[in-house]
């Protein structure tokens, strides 16, 4: 089993992949700091300063994607979860997109 598909299950919906990291890791470090592995991966987006637009509709997880700002990950987390990128992309490449 490669590495990739150790951490990443890939869903087919209507031509559009969507990928959803799973895995012991993103676990692992969710534990560590008592909060939801999706705030893991989301404040891995915005603590370098990446423009990350979170969505849900459910109250829970709006509370949760807010309190992203309330914890950090040390740079020991940012490189671990770093090293799980299989370089896939969710959506065409923006500079090999046809308008």
């Amino acid at each position: 089993m490669s590495r990739a598909s150790q951490f990443t299950r890939i869903y087919e919906d209507h031509h559009r992949r969507v990928l959803v990291m799973l895995g012991p890791i993103i676990e692992g470090i969710a534990s560590e700091l008592d909060v939801a592995p999706a705030q893991v991966t989301l404040r891995w987006q915005i603590q370098p300063g990446i423009a990350t637009i979170p969505k849900s509709v459910k109250k829970h997880r709006i509370h949760e994607n807010g309190a992203v700002l309330g914890f950090s990950l040390n740079d020991g987390q940012m490189e671990t979860i770093a090293a799980l990128d299989a370089g896939d992309r969710i959506g065409p490449h923006p500079e090999q997109r046809d308008f």
